[in-house]
């Protein structure tokens, strides 16, 4: 965004800041006189930087008086309004695609000789709010893309990333710009970051979704009524859908096959993305939205989501749709791949479904009598009509279900997936579903793509059931442990040792016997690497004494010179070197004028920090070396 901002108060607090007409080159707290050559220095600083500011905010106030005048004001800017779209939309939507109306000139404004911002949209959007999916992948370093409402003080800042990346929403005067370098504005002029605009329209029946605006009948996964589910519904999630052509939401669920592998595959429904251009990479799964009790929480729980999916099979006859999800489960995520059930004449009491309605937390609706299928036709709102025995019927005799709850698993008694709801009738007075038969979907169509049974029986087994199978938390286990020792083969105990696995740490300290063991449990394949590090601090004399100095005294006389681990034990600056100023610091050491190395540690180690891939080892060792400072015969305790 426009960094006017936090440049004007740079600007500010410099002129509160005490510097004058009269400044004094006084040093107070020497009390001795600043140089005058190094005074002046100091005021062509001070003088260039306030002639940078300036102009920095004179480019700033450039573009203000753009956007105020020859952008909003003079009418340059895009109007939109949703008021013409719902109609367009399926029910399960809530933002539509807005790409067709934002005809818009790009311009660039030069802010200086080497940098220039380019103006890529410019919209009024009123009480209505603006979804972006952006491409940045054509981003160099240093260059950025915001999106910022007009009078905010935040942006949204964007920096290169191969895929495209949504922005949050915004409503008002928006401003979608570059920043970069002026020599490359023409370029970028060539390059589009909006891949697609959303205005959100609202749903079927009110201007918001998500979490709390379901129907006040529907009842939580988490209460009584949702107790025979409980091992299955963690795998059951909210759907964000993008298609080119807006943005709405569904309902899924992980489901299991014969290999028993994990592949990642959800059912859902085929009219989520029907009669439009699916944006599988951009499709987002939210695991775990539910309410931690029966009632309702005050506050949004919090969710786990992966993005990203490709298609694997789908047919509207029974509205099925297979997806794979292309993101990897984090090593530590627990999960259940819910079992299926495609006996054909097995039709139980007590079935479920579990789903989001409205995008809301998950709910469970329950239906107490034995599951029919209906022996009709059914002619959908969308123009598709299902062939007779394709779907099963409910009557749902608890809660019920909203646009959003579409692709949620219909249930047996025994948690296994039968169908996926379709659609109905929902509200709080009547509470008619309809569900694709899963039976009917498994050998549907001409080929795999249009069918089941080559995506959930891929060894071919020919079973009618199958059971859910739980992902378990998966942990990289080993063993981090090593020793520190000495030039002279001693061990160095109280050596505190470090350990840095991504967010993770561990920490423990050497024992007498110079050893070191840090167990390690990380989540599977989170992490690639670690850094391990390795201090001691402690009793800078132990070792040193007038021997240590007279051998240092000898080596700056080229007497005998000190090599290896004894010379950078003598030098206690850090400088490289072995001289006076090393043996100044000996001495005042041993007179007790000091307590400490001004520039080390008592202890050197070496390494003192190191790095290691983890590569499936159950055990990774290191030999340190630890080195006293100051002592150059290597005389010291290092167990003390």
């Amino acid at each position: 965004m426009l960094s006017r901002f936090l440049v004007q108060t740079k600007f500010s607090d410099s002129l509160k800041s005490g510097y004058r007409a009269g400044f004094n080159p006084v040093n107070r707290e020497s009390g001795c006189l600043v140089d005058k050559y190094f005074s002046r220095v100091l005021w062509v600083v001070f003088f260039t930087l306030l002639i940078l500011m300036q102009v920095s905010a004179q480019s700033l106030l450039q573009k203000d008086e753009y956007f105020a005048h020859e952008g909003f004001e003079d009418g340059k800017y895009v109007e939109l309004t949703g008021d013409i779209l719902r109609a367009d939309l399926p029910e399960h939507f809530v933002a539509a695609s807005v790409m067709p109306f934002l005809e818009f000139e790009v311009e660039i404004i030069s802010l200086d000789e080497k940098s220039a911002t380019v103006v890529f949209l410019m919209v009024e959007t009123g009480g209505q709010d603006l979804e972006l999916l952006l491409n940045v992948d054509f981003l160099h370093p240093g260059e950025s893309i915001h999106y910022y409402r007009i009078g905010s003080e935040n942006s949204q800042e964007f920096e290169r990333r191969q895929t495209p990346v949504f922005t949050e929403k915004e409503r008002g005067k928006l401003v979608v710009e570059w920043n970069g370098s002026a020599d490359r504005a023409e370029e970028v002029v060539e390059e589009n970051p909006l891949r697609n605009a959303y205005l959100h329209i609202g749903s079927y029946r009110s201007n918001e979704t998500g979490f709390g605006t379901s129907l006040e009948c529907h009842i939580n996964v988490t209460c009584p009524e949702g107790l025979n589910f409980n091992e299955v519904r963690d795998g059951i999630n909210r759907i964000r859908v993008v298609v080119e052509e807006g943005i709405g939401h569904c309902s899924g669920a992980l489901i299991n096959n014969t290999a028993e592998d994990h592949t990642p595959y959800l059912l859902t429904a085929y009219h989520c993305m029907d009669g439009f251009t699916p944006l599988y990479d951009m499709w987002r799964f939210d695991f775990f939205y539910e309410s931690l009790s029966c009632s309702d929480p005050l506050d949004e729980p919090d969710f786990f989501s992966l993005t990203g999916a490709e298609f694997r099979a789908g047919h509207p006859d029974t509205d099925f749709l297979l997806l794979e999800l292309t993101a990897d489960f984090p090593g530590d995520f627990e999960v259940p791949f819910l079992g299926w059930d495609r006996r054909e004449h097995y039709m139980p009491q007590n079935t479920a479904l579990i789903h989001h309605p409205s995008a809301d937390i998950k709910k469970v609706s329950l239906y107490s009598s034995s599951l029919r299928v209906h022996p009709n036709r059914i002619n959908w709102n969308n123009g598709v009509t299902t062939p007779v025995h394709s779907h099963y019927r409910q009557d749902l005799t608890s809660g019920t279900f909203e646009p959003g709850s579409s692709g949620s698993p219909l249930l047996s008694p025994e948690g296994r997936i039968m169908g996926q709801l379709h659609g109905g009738n929902p509200s709080c007075s009547t509470f008619l579903a309809y569900s694709g038969i899963l039976y009917y979907s498994w050998d549907l169509g001409d080929d795999s793509s249009e069918r089941l049974r080559d995506w959930l029986d891929p060894l071919n087994t020919g079973q009618l059931t199958l059971d859910h199978n739980l992902r378990e938390e998966a942990f990289d286990e080993f063993i981090v442990h090593g020793t520190v020792r000495t030039p002279v083969d001693m061990p160095v105990g109280m050596v505190e040792v470090v350990l840095e696995c991504g967010e993770e740490s561990w920490e423990t300290i050497t024992g007498a016997d110079g050893l070191f063991e840090i167990e390690v449990s990380l989540p599977a394949g989170e992490v690639e690497a670690c850094q391990l590090s390795f201090r001691k601090n402690t009793h800078p004399r132990n070792g040193v004494n007038v021997l240590d100095v007279a051998a240092m005294r000898r080596h700056i006389l080229n007497i005998e010179s000190l090599e290896g681990y004894s010379f950078q034990a003598a030098d206690l600056n850090g400088d490289g070197l072995v001289n006076i100023l090393d043996i100044l610091i000996m001495q005042r050491l041993i007179l007790q004028i000091i307590n400490q190395f001004p520039d080390s540690d008592s202890w050197k180690m070496l390494p003192d920090a190191l790095n290691f891939d983890l590569n499936g080892n159950p055990g990774y060792f290191f030999e340190i070396t630890g080195l006293k400072m100051g002592d150059v015969d290597f005389s010291a305790n290092p167990s003390n």
